[in-house]
């Protein structure tokens, strides 16, 4: 499969590569993942500096935010069947053709939502609306013009 990998903290992002790599065996509670979508958020850049307050092990895959449709289930998983359509949000391993997280992460998507609406729904989307919505109550009225 292809993934964008950071292989070193870098701040750089031409510095990240695209690889073809391997995930590790299905464990009995996680589920694999065609992605997609993936989006970018914040924390992306800063983990890839190493400036982020989670360091994942070098090297990893970039992204938080992803959505697809499940393509295998571990044998202890009951929520999920392959052919799902799913979103997860993480710290990583978003940004590749395929993901594997455990089934906590993750969430049935509506037939109605697209891949791309839903690979931002658990970070970006709640980043804007607090940002938006919630803030804006404790700063006074902001005024957004098209």
């Amino acid at each position: 499969m292809r993934a964008l990998v950071c292989g070193a903290y870098t701040d750089n992002p031409a510095d990240l590569r695209l690889e073809d790599i391997s995930l590790p065996p299905l464990a009995p509670d996680d589920v694999r993942v065609a992605v997609r979508a993936a989006s970018v958020n914040f924390p992306d850049l800063p983990m890839a500096q190493g400036k982020y307050q989670h360091r994942p092990e070098l090297p990893f895959v970039v992204g938080g935010e992803l959505a697809g449709e499940a393509i295998a289930v571990g044998s202890g998983v009951a929520a999920f069947k392959r052919g799902d359509r799913v979103l997860s949000a993480g710290l990583s391993g978003a940004i590749a053709t395929e993901a594997q997280r455990p089934a906590g992460s993750f969430r049935h998507i509506p037939e109605n939502i697209e891949f791309a609406h839903a690979a931002c729904y658990s970070v970006a989307y709640l980043t804007a609306y607090v940002g938006l919505v919630r803030e804006r109550k404790a700063i006074g009225k902001i005024v957004i013009e098209p």
